[in-house]
């Protein structure tokens, strides 16, 4: 049995599925969180299954078929600190803002944000309130990207970092949401394996940020694909492109 609930709405769908199986469950607009830094109360959706473990996708659409889809995360693998990874302002375009949206799932939880060497502490007063930033709104007027941005709270918390209406590369003109809900410090490896896309042929933008100084990143090619790396090595960021 699976339950979807957004308590600020009052709203709870519950489901039975069969092993295997699946739901999709439409939330209302009334949900969405608005462009703009500040707090957001209540806006957090909860999906909670018994007796067995689930997986949970998100997916939304937005203006102009822009689209999205990303991991839900369980709650009991959120952590106290994060570092974020994002994309740039896009320029020229209105509403496209690279963001970092924080949510608590306990009542007077503290949260630090630090982005470029500025920071802001917040306190989500109740359970399931989301504090959002925009790079370059009224918090932090002089960024550009929240790639890069530490997130430290003293209780767990959900993060998740994106752009409201971003181009990958920046010099192209059609426009999509991003939204990924990432993974704790404390959860982090070094070993990754990334594997492109059979049709996709135009190569790759994948972003690879360090969490401590002198950290040496070394990349073997497989096979014959582009790769265009965005590095954050001891403070210093760079892009470096790779071919083979």
């Amino acid at each position: 049995m699976v339950t979807l609930s957004v308590p600020e709405f009052g709203i709870t769908d519950t489901r039975t599925l069969t092993q295997n199986s699946y739901a999709e469950i439409s939330v209302p607009t009334d949900v969405i969180i608005p462009d703009g830094d500040g707090l957001y109360p209540n806006k957090m959706l909860f999906v909670t299954a018994t007796p067995g473990p689930i997986s949970v996708v998100g997916h939304f659409v937005g203006v102009k078929s822009s689209s999205e889809t990303f991991t839900v995360l369980p709650t009991n693998t959120l952590g106290k600190f994060y570092i974020a990874v994002g994309y740039p302002n896009t320029p020229l375009t209105l509403s496209s803002y690279s963001l970092l949206l924080v949510s608590a799932l306990n009542a007077n939880t503290q949260i630090n944000i630090v982005i470029n060497g500025q920071s802001i502490t917040r306190t989500l007063t109740n359970q399931y309130d989301s504090y959002q930033v925009l790079a370059g709104d009224v918090d932090f007027p002089a960024a550009t990207d929240i790639t890069g941005a530490l997130v430290h709270a003293d209780k767990p918390v959900a993060v998740m970092p994106g752009h409201t209406f971003g181009s990958v590369p920046l010099v192209e003109y059609w426009r999509d949401a991003m939204l990924e809900q990432i993974p704790p410090l404390t959860t982090l490896g070094i070993h990754y394996v990334l594997t492109p896309f059979l049709t996709h042929v135009n190569g790759y933008s994948y972003r690879i940020i360090a969490t401590l100084c002198e950290t040496v990143i070394t990349i073997t090619l497989v096979t014959s694909w582009g790769l265009c790396l965005w590095m954050s090595i001891g403070g210093t960021r760079w892009w470096s492109k790779y071919s083979h």
